[in-house]
Order: C-alpha cells, then sequence, then structure tokens
C-alpha cells in the first residue's frame, strides 16, 4: 500500500540520517527547520525509528501517527526514545504541485 511505503522510506531516511530524504516527505514550507533542528546535534546516533501508532481519518486521506526515535548522543551512551505525532495528508489535486502523502505539522523540538 502505498501510505505503508511512504512512511517506511520516512522512518528509514531517519534511522539511517538521510535528513535530506526524511525532509521529502514533509510539506516544502516545514522541509528548512526539520534539516536545521538536525544540524544542530550531528553526534546524534539513531538506534531505531518505528511508527507506534497510525489513526486513518477522512477515508485515508489523512493518517494520525506517533513515532518513537531511539538514539543516543555523543559523549553519552545512553539510549533514550524520543516519541513525536505527525499529520500526513494525501495532496493529489491536478492543480497542485504537491502530490502523494505528506507531513503538515512541523517537526517538534528535539529533547
Amino acid at each position: 500500500e502505498f501510505r505503508q511505503k511512504t512512511l517506511d522510506d520516512f522512518t528509514a531516511a531517519l534511522r539511517w540520517k538521510h535528513f535530506t530524504i526524511a525532509a521529502s516527505h514533509m510539506k516544502p514550507e516545514l522541509r528548512e527547520d526539520f534539516l536545521s533542528s538536525f544540524d544542530e546535534i550531528r553526534d546524534i546516533h539513531i538506534v531505531d525509528v518505528r511508527v507506534t501508532k497510525q489513526l486513518p481519518e477522512n477515508e485515508g486521506r489523512r493518517l494520525e501517527t506517533t513515532i518513537e526515535m531511539d538514539y543516543y548522543l555523543l559523549p553519552s551512551v545512553s539510549v533514550k526514545t524520543f516519541d513525536f505525532d505527525q499529520t500526513w495528508v494525501y495532496f493529489d489535486a491536478e492543480d497542485q504541485p504537491l502530490k502523494g502523502f505528506l507531513i503538515t505539522t512541523p517537526f517538534p523540538k528535539f529533547p
């Protein structure tokens, strides 16, 4: 299913620190802030990223998700978990440049 593949692509991009690819899953106006939040924490090591909740709404055209990211920041080696909620919306209007499922909520401040 297209929706699940999009979520899997986003979580895999985060897991492998491919932040530009992860940002491509966000509405364009949110991408710069997302990328800059990871520029500030270059010593992050991401252990795992998983979707823990998916609530489809509006006949599957909107999706409320909760994502957990396990990570550690050097010099610490203690693994922490960062939970955040995201809203995904499906865009497909003929006259719109945006297509597919995109994150419409700003990325939260990293703990």
